[in-house]
């Protein structure tokens, strides 16, 4: 019996160390096993005194078992572990905010998309007593562009020729009502330029363009004369125009007025649509004549 009593003592001094080696957490722990997690929880707001990290209210498992690298859902499986990213409020589309309005291309070669937003408003212009700063600003592929260092409009850093002015400020929402205030100058500008480079040096023009006594007129005398020539030359067009249509014209050239078809007599309003009907442009140069 002593012997017996020896080896039982044995065996249990051995069945005590063995379990021992196996350094499994102490079931008399007030604490719950911390999954090991690679995150910074500082970052993340909280502290050593936080108590929403692994709260110590979970109650003991049944039976012992190893710390798991599964996440803790604190509430439901859906919970994120950290708050949420934060998100800027952006516009659903920037184009939205700031839609396209023309592609400007330079005589250097360079192409320039501009949006609405882009174009700055104008301002009062002087070209109407310089026509010399005129010439020098309507187009980058003519040698006499030379800009002035105050050139007024200026769009991504690059002054923008006076040519291109009416695809920057037509029908452009973000500078109001610009056009409407601009349109009729910049035609103006348009037709001068026109019969300026129709001649082949600039003497040839003012030879044109002087009085008797060898004076260069000034810019509103040419305007006008220049203005005079156009409308004289649409009623002459809108005058071919009718006898090329005949009989037909009143029903070709036309429009419902109370209920009443009514045919064109406006010289200007014929020649549009009449190069509408061909197929060839003619946009806002027949508008002010």
């Amino acid at each position: 019996m002593r012997v017996a009593s020896i080896v039982e003592e044995q065996l249990a001094a051995r069945r005590d160390s063995s379990i021992g080696s196996l350094s499994l957490p102490s079931m008399l722990s007030s604490e719950i096993p911390r999954p090991s997690m690679d995150f910074d929880v500082t970052a993340m707001g909280y502290t050593t005194d936080s108590i929403e990290v692994f709260p110590d209210d979970v109650g003991l498992p049944d039976s012992p078992t190893l710390p798991s690298f599964e996440p803790t859902w604190t509430t439901s499986p859906s919970a994120p572990l950290c708050p949420p990213a934060q998100t800027m409020q952006t516009p659903t589309s920037e184009l939205d905010e700031n839609p396209f309005q023309c592609s400007l291309a330079f005589a250097d070669g360079e192409t320039l998309a501009i949006y609405e937003g882009d174009v700055p408003p104008t301002q009062p212009f002087c070209y109407a007593s310089n026509i010399p700063n005129l010439i020098r600003s309507w187009d980058d592929c003519s040698p006499d562009w030379v800009p002035s260092a105050d050139y007024p409009i200026i769009v991504h850093g690059r002054p923008v020729p006076i040519k291109h002015w009416k695809a920057l400020y037509k029908r452009n929402k973000k500078t109001g009502g610009e056009w409407e205030k601009l349109r009729n100058d910049w035609l103006y500008w348009k037709y001068f330029m026109e019969e300026y480079r129709a001649y082949e040096t600039p003497k040839a023009f003012w030879d044109t363009y002087s009085d008797l006594q060898g004076r260069r007129l000034k810019y509103s005398p040419i305007k006008q004369i220049l203005l005079d020539r156009r409308k004289d030359a649409i009623f002459e067009l809108a005058e071919k125009v009718k006898k090329e249509y005949g009989d037909d014209f009143n029903h070709q050239f036309g429009y419902k007025k109370d209920q009443v078809w009514r045919p064109m007599t406006d010289a200007s309003a014929i020649v549009r649509l009449y190069r509408k009907k061909m197929g060839i442009s003619c946009d806002d140069d027949y508008d002010d004549v």
